[in-house]
């Protein structure tokens, strides 16, 4: 059996059944002495929205596991949400990538807009506008966005970490993919 000795510091620290949960908002260094078992969450910055008639960003790709850490320190990027579209760029912008632990959560796809040219793929995959393919989810991080109605501006949805955008109907815009439980 593995005996864990050690301990952690970075980022805002609190407690909750026997775990110390660290939490960066921000870039910062997680520092370990020693060996310890963690279990990390890595969320990117999601995509922004498309601009007139725009369709709804993707969920920045999401990582979860258990590790071992030995000591080291490690360097954590926290990723930001993409720029929704504007008149000059109408497409909504791709978010960051996020980085813990030698792991990358990759940043989610911006929505796509009637006056841009397609909607972006990332850790979840951005909304799209009618007659354009929605934008890819990264497998393991998110999912698909969701298709654009054939009439009225209806666009799909951006992906979620649990599942694919939905996709605009005759009547309505599709909403956004679910999280993870």
């Amino acid at each position: 059996s593995t005996q864990f000795l050690g301990s952690a510091i970075g980022g805002v620290v609190t407690y909750s059944a026997g775990y110390a949960i660290h939490t960066f908002t921000a870039n910062g260094t997680f520092s370990v002495t020693g060996t310890l078992p963690v279990e990390y969450l890595i969320v990117a910055g999601g995509g922004g929205g498309g601009y007139r008639h725009g369709a709804g960003g993707g969920g920045g790709g999401l990582l979860t596991a258990s590790v071992t850490a030995t000591a080291a320190s490690f360097p954590i990027v926290v990723g930001a949400g993409g720029a929704g579209g504007n008149l000059a760029l109408p497409d909504g912008r791709n978010g960051s990538n996020s980085s813990a632990l030698s792991f990358t959560a990759i940043g989610g796809g911006g929505g796509g807009s009637n006056d841009g040219t397609a909607p972006g793929n990332g850790g979840s995959g951005g909304g799209a506008p009618q007659g354009r393919t929605p934008g890819t989810g990264v497998t393991g991080q998110g999912f698909n966005g969701g298709a654009g109605s054939a009439a009225n501006y209806n666009h799909g949805g951006g992906g979620g970490a649990g599942g694919v955008g939905v996709s605009g109907t005759n009547t309505q815009s599709g909403n956004g993919g679910p999280g993870l439980l």
